[in-house]
Protein backbone atom coordinates (compact mmCIF):
# COMPACT_ATOMS: atom_id res chain seq x y z
CA UNK A 1 0.00 0.00 0.00
CA UNK A 2 1.37 3.39 -1.00
CA UNK A 3 1.71 6.06 1.47
CA UNK A 4 -0.20 9.12 1.69
CA UNK A 5 2.43 12.20 1.13
CA UNK A 6 2.91 14.17 4.50
CA UNK A 7 1.90 17.20 2.80
CA UNK A 8 -1.15 15.73 1.75
CA UNK A 9 -2.26 14.48 5.18
CA UNK A 10 -1.29 17.79 6.86
CA UNK A 11 -3.89 19.82 4.25
CA UNK A 12 -6.75 17.41 4.51
CA UNK A 13 -6.01 18.24 8.17
CA UNK A 14 -5.97 21.56 8.10
CA UNK A 15 -8.96 21.61 5.55
CA UNK A 16 -11.06 19.40 8.43
CA UNK A 17 -9.69 21.45 11.90
CA UNK A 18 -10.82 25.20 8.95
CA UNK A 19 -14.29 23.55 8.41
CA UNK A 20 -14.91 22.50 12.33
CA UNK A 21 -13.89 26.32 13.11
CA UNK A 22 -16.34 27.38 10.47
CA UNK A 23 -19.25 25.33 11.40
CA UNK A 24 -18.28 26.88 14.97
CA UNK A 25 -18.29 30.45 14.21
CA UNK A 26 -21.61 30.27 12.31
CA UNK A 27 -23.55 27.95 14.96
CA UNK A 28 -21.94 30.95 17.47
CA UNK A 29 -23.07 33.70 15.02
CA UNK A 30 -26.90 32.18 14.66
CA UNK A 31 -26.80 31.41 18.90
CA UNK A 32 -26.02 35.18 19.04
CA UNK A 33 -28.40 36.47 16.92
CA UNK A 34 -31.17 34.27 18.65
CA UNK A 35 -30.33 35.53 21.95
CA UNK A 36 -30.46 39.37 20.64
CA UNK A 37 -33.99 38.32 19.21
CA UNK A 38 -34.94 36.92 21.97
CA UNK A 39 -34.01 40.37 24.50
CA UNK A 40 -35.68 42.24 22.17
CA UNK A 41 -38.80 40.15 22.74
CA UNK A 42 -38.07 40.34 26.54
CA UNK A 43 -37.86 43.93 26.39
CA UNK A 44 -41.12 44.32 24.38
CA UNK A 45 -42.81 42.02 26.60
CA UNK A 46 -41.92 44.89 29.78
CA UNK A 47 -43.11 47.30 27.83
CA UNK A 48 -46.03 45.91 27.12
CA UNK A 49 -46.44 45.37 31.18
CA UNK A 50 -45.59 48.92 31.80
CA UNK A 51 -48.39 50.07 29.70
CA UNK A 52 -50.97 48.30 31.13
CA UNK A 53 -50.38 49.51 34.36
CA UNK A 54 -50.14 52.34 33.18
CA UNK A 55 -53.92 52.00 31.63
CA UNK A 56 -55.00 50.55 34.74
CA UNK A 57 -53.65 53.93 36.76
CA UNK A 58 -55.26 55.98 34.19
CA UNK A 59 -58.70 54.23 35.63
CA UNK A 60 -57.88 54.62 39.26
CA UNK A 61 -56.67 57.74 39.23
CA UNK A 62 -60.48 59.10 37.95
CA UNK A 63 -62.26 57.12 40.90
CA UNK A 64 -63.99 58.99 43.37
CA UNK A 65 -62.11 57.32 46.36
CA UNK A 66 -58.81 57.95 44.98
CA UNK A 67 -57.75 61.87 46.33
CA UNK A 68 -59.32 60.02 50.00
CA UNK A 69 -56.57 56.61 49.62
CA UNK A 70 -54.08 57.39 47.06
CA UNK A 71 -52.25 54.33 47.57
CA UNK A 72 -52.44 53.65 51.42
CA UNK A 73 -51.60 50.72 52.61
CA UNK A 74 -55.22 49.80 53.78
CA UNK A 75 -56.90 51.04 50.41
CA UNK A 76 -57.87 49.91 47.74
CA UNK A 77 -55.12 50.85 45.13
CA UNK A 78 -51.96 49.85 47.03
CA UNK A 79 -52.37 46.44 44.31
CA UNK A 80 -51.07 48.71 41.77
CA UNK A 81 -47.97 50.08 43.98
CA UNK A 82 -47.36 46.63 44.32
CA UNK A 83 -47.36 45.52 40.87
CA UNK A 84 -44.99 48.27 39.79
CA UNK A 85 -42.93 48.00 42.50
CA UNK A 86 -42.16 43.94 41.31
CA UNK A 87 -40.21 45.05 38.48
CA UNK A 88 -36.79 43.57 39.23
CA UNK A 89 -33.55 45.41 38.91
CA UNK A 90 -32.75 43.65 35.63
CA UNK A 91 -36.00 44.21 34.34
CA UNK A 92 -35.47 48.17 34.93
CA UNK A 93 -32.11 48.27 33.37
CA UNK A 94 -33.09 45.99 30.14
CA UNK A 95 -36.66 48.85 30.08
CA UNK A 96 -34.10 51.59 30.28
CA UNK A 97 -31.10 50.40 27.77
CA UNK A 98 -33.91 50.01 25.36
CA UNK A 99 -36.57 52.38 25.97
CA UNK A 100 -35.12 55.11 28.62
CA UNK A 101 -37.74 54.38 30.91
CA UNK A 102 -38.36 52.36 34.49
CA UNK A 103 -41.24 51.48 36.59
CA UNK A 104 -40.09 54.28 38.94
CA UNK A 105 -40.44 56.88 36.13
CA UNK A 106 -44.47 55.60 36.13
CA UNK A 107 -44.43 55.58 39.82
CA UNK A 108 -43.76 59.07 40.11
CA UNK A 109 -46.49 59.65 37.79
CA UNK A 110 -48.70 58.16 39.62
CA UNK A 111 -47.42 60.37 42.91
CA UNK A 112 -47.93 63.22 41.00
CA UNK A 113 -51.48 62.73 40.72
CA UNK A 114 -51.73 62.03 44.45
CA UNK A 115 -50.22 65.17 44.82
CA UNK A 116 -52.28 66.89 42.51
CA UNK A 117 -54.86 67.53 45.38
CA UNK A 118 -52.57 69.73 47.21
CA UNK A 119 -51.32 73.39 46.01
CA UNK A 120 -48.48 72.78 43.76
CA UNK A 121 -45.94 75.83 42.65
CA UNK A 122 -45.67 76.60 38.49
CA UNK A 123 -42.65 74.96 38.13
CA UNK A 124 -43.88 71.90 40.01
CA UNK A 125 -46.91 71.62 37.88
CA UNK A 126 -44.74 71.80 34.57
CA UNK A 127 -42.55 69.43 35.93
CA UNK A 128 -44.87 66.48 36.30
CA UNK A 129 -46.43 67.27 32.74
CA UNK A 130 -42.87 66.83 31.57
CA UNK A 131 -42.83 63.70 33.38
CA UNK A 132 -46.46 62.22 31.93
CA UNK A 133 -45.66 63.43 28.56
CA UNK A 134 -42.37 61.76 28.21
CA UNK A 135 -43.91 58.42 30.17
CA UNK A 136 -46.90 58.62 27.44
CA UNK A 137 -44.79 58.89 24.36
CA UNK A 138 -42.51 56.10 25.30
CA UNK A 139 -45.03 53.63 26.03
CA UNK A 140 -47.79 54.64 23.65
CA UNK A 141 -45.18 55.01 20.57
CA UNK A 142 -42.93 52.06 21.71
CA UNK A 143 -39.49 52.41 19.71
CA UNK A 144 -36.18 51.56 20.83
CA UNK A 145 -32.95 54.01 21.53
CA UNK A 146 -31.73 51.74 19.28
CA UNK A 147 -33.40 51.56 16.03
CA UNK A 148 -32.14 52.66 13.10
CA UNK A 149 -34.34 53.95 9.95
CA UNK A 150 -31.24 55.60 7.62
CA UNK A 151 -32.46 53.33 4.79
CA UNK A 152 -35.99 54.00 4.83
CA UNK A 153 -35.27 57.91 5.53
CA UNK A 154 -32.64 57.59 2.68
CA UNK A 155 -35.32 56.03 0.04
CA UNK A 156 -37.56 58.17 1.46
CA UNK A 157 -35.27 61.49 0.45
CA UNK A 158 -34.85 60.15 -3.14
CA UNK A 159 -38.44 59.07 -3.47
CA UNK A 160 -39.73 61.52 -6.55
CA UNK A 161 -43.32 60.98 -5.09
CA UNK A 162 -43.30 62.31 -1.91
CA UNK A 163 -45.23 65.07 -0.33
CA UNK A 164 -43.35 68.58 0.93
CA UNK A 165 -45.73 69.33 4.02
CA UNK A 166 -43.57 72.36 4.65
CA UNK A 167 -39.95 74.24 4.27
CA UNK A 168 -38.91 76.66 7.02
CA UNK A 169 -35.18 79.01 7.51
CA UNK A 170 -34.30 78.62 11.20
CA UNK A 171 -31.84 81.41 12.17
CA UNK A 172 -29.94 80.76 15.02
CA UNK A 173 -29.86 84.01 17.26
CA UNK A 174 -26.48 83.12 18.94
CA UNK A 175 -24.44 81.01 17.14
CA UNK A 176 -24.69 81.41 13.29
CA UNK A 177 -23.51 78.28 12.45
CA UNK A 178 -26.78 76.39 13.79
CA UNK A 179 -28.82 78.00 11.31
CA UNK A 180 -30.72 75.35 8.87
CA UNK A 181 -33.54 74.70 6.48
CA UNK A 182 -36.15 72.82 7.74
CA UNK A 183 -38.44 70.30 5.38
CA UNK A 184 -41.22 68.46 6.38
CA UNK A 185 -42.41 65.36 4.20
CA UNK A 186 -44.39 62.19 3.37
CA UNK A 187 -44.11 59.30 1.64
CA UNK A 188 -47.23 56.71 1.88
CA UNK A 189 -48.42 58.31 5.16
CA UNK A 190 -44.69 57.80 6.40
CA UNK A 191 -43.84 60.97 7.98
CA UNK A 192 -39.73 62.37 7.61
CA UNK A 193 -37.26 65.48 7.51
CA UNK A 194 -33.99 66.75 6.61
CA UNK A 195 -32.40 69.72 8.08
CA UNK A 196 -29.39 71.68 5.67
CA UNK A 197 -27.49 74.17 7.20
CA UNK A 198 -26.65 77.20 5.99
CA UNK A 199 -22.70 77.32 6.69
CA UNK A 200 -22.50 74.30 5.00
CA UNK A 201 -22.10 71.23 7.86
CA UNK A 202 -23.21 68.13 6.65
CA UNK A 203 -27.46 68.00 6.54
CA UNK A 204 -29.28 65.81 9.08
CA UNK A 205 -32.63 63.54 8.85
CA UNK A 206 -34.80 62.15 10.41
CA UNK A 207 -38.27 60.10 10.57
CA UNK A 208 -41.62 61.66 12.37
CA UNK A 209 -44.63 59.93 14.07
CA UNK A 210 -47.26 62.12 13.69
CA UNK A 211 -50.41 63.08 16.04
CA UNK A 212 -52.22 65.22 14.50
CA UNK A 213 -50.75 68.60 14.23
CA UNK A 214 -47.56 67.43 15.94
CA UNK A 215 -44.61 65.53 14.49
CA UNK A 216 -42.60 63.72 17.17
CA UNK A 217 -39.17 62.81 16.32
CA UNK A 218 -38.19 59.17 16.94
CA UNK A 219 -35.93 57.79 18.49
CA UNK A 220 -35.68 60.87 20.54
CA UNK A 221 -34.90 60.74 24.01
CA UNK A 222 -35.87 64.26 25.18
CA UNK A 223 -39.09 63.82 22.83
CA UNK A 224 -38.45 66.45 20.65
CA UNK A 225 -41.50 67.24 17.74
CA UNK A 226 -42.27 69.57 15.25
CA UNK A 227 -45.78 71.51 15.51
CA UNK A 228 -46.93 72.32 11.95
CA UNK A 229 -50.28 74.74 11.76
CA UNK A 230 -50.71 75.56 7.91
CA UNK A 231 -47.07 77.29 7.25
CA UNK A 232 -46.59 78.06 11.01
CA UNK A 233 -43.80 76.30 12.82
CA UNK A 234 -43.52 75.32 16.72
CA UNK A 235 -40.45 73.43 18.22
CA UNK A 236 -41.32 71.57 21.22
CA UNK A 237 -40.46 68.92 23.39
CA UNK A 238 -41.38 66.95 26.30
CA UNK A 239 -41.89 69.79 28.46
CA UNK A 240 -44.24 71.43 25.84
CA UNK A 241 -44.07 73.66 23.09
CA UNK A 242 -41.64 76.57 23.79
CA UNK A 243 -42.88 79.53 24.65
CA UNK A 244 -42.09 81.64 21.44
CA UNK A 245 -41.52 78.78 19.45
CA UNK A 246 -37.91 78.02 19.58
CA UNK A 247 -37.31 78.67 23.14
CA UNK A 248 -35.90 81.90 22.00
CA UNK A 249 -32.98 80.03 19.42
CA UNK A 250 -34.00 80.94 16.65
CA UNK A 251 -36.14 83.29 14.17
CA UNK A 252 -38.57 80.93 12.12
CA UNK A 253 -39.08 82.14 8.25
CA UNK A 254 -41.44 79.70 5.91
CA UNK A 255 -40.39 79.15 2.89
CA UNK A 256 -42.81 78.71 -0.77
Amino acid sequence: MKRIPKFITVFLLFFVVSIHFSCSNKQLKESASTEQVSQREADSLLLEKCKKLYTKLDSIKDTKDFPTYGFSVDGPYSWWLNEIHAFSESENKSLFSAYGITQSDIEQVALDYVNSNTILSVEEIKAADERRNRVERILYFGIRLDSDFSSEIASAINNSSKTILGRWKLTAHQAKTLSYILEVFSVNDNYYFTQSYTNGNEPTSGKLIRRGHAFYEVPSVSGDYFVILDDILFLADDGGEYEDGTKGLYSITPLK
